[in-house]
């Protein structure tokens, strides 16, 4: 009784070792599968041009699909959207949908009201943010579109109606003096008071 009880602990143990390899041997091939479809999967890649027409500043998207390093056939009916890097996030122009036509193609008009730096250039984004195939995709670009931006030089300048740093020399010297005799005359009275304590 004794010897067949161990004989089927021993098969129990075996047959429980054996489940658990298959286990790990059924999951790295799915992992293996998934790694191998997610490397095939077909992605997007966008272009962008910059184009000015009758002095209307125009940007074109093209998107096509993109498998196996090869550009594929273009993806209509895509919502693509448009952003401009600003200071400190961006800022999204064009229409609500910007949506591709059959040729991968979707053009929108650039504000005319935008700075950009001294030359008038602005960081352009476009991005697919609601697809769940093509989901992330971007592309960024620099064109001459904006307003070029004119620093005047002389609010640097030192004047009355400046600001506290370009304030001029004379006043900084005057104030301070100020406030240095102010404070020297309340540390006078201090010591006198203490004096006067003392010889009491």
């Amino acid at each position: 009784m004794n010897r067949l009880k161990n004989h089927l602990d021993g098969s129990s143990i075996k047959i429980g070792i054996g489940m658990i390899l298959l286990f790990i041997l059924v999951n790295f091939e799915l992992q293996a599968i998934a790694f191998i479809q997610d490397d095939e999967r077909i992605t997007s890649v966008i272009q962008l041009e910059f184009s000015v027409e009758d002095s209307l500043k125009y940007i074109t998207a093209q998107v096509n699909e993109y498998n196996l390093d090869s550009i594929g056939k273009p993806i209509g009916e895509l919502d693509i959207y448009f952003y401009v890097q600003r200071t400190f996030s961006q800022l999204p122009i064009g229409d609500y949908f910007n949506t591709t036509d059959e040729n991968g193609e979707v053009r929108i008009e650039f504000p005319h009201d935008l700075p950009g730096d001294s030359a008038g250039n602005v960081i352009i984004f476009a991005r697919i943010e609601e697809d769940d195939m093509f989901e992330g995709a971007e592309v960024s670009g620099i064109a001459s579109f904006g307003i070029p931006l004119y620093i005047d030089h002389r609010a640097n300048k030192r004047s009355l109606t400046a600001a506290s740093a370009n304030a001029p020399i004379s006043l900084l010297l005057l104030v301070n003096g100020i406030i240095l005799a102010v404070w020297g005359i309340i540390i006078y009275i201090f010591i006198e008071i203490f004096k006067i304590r003392r010889a009491e």
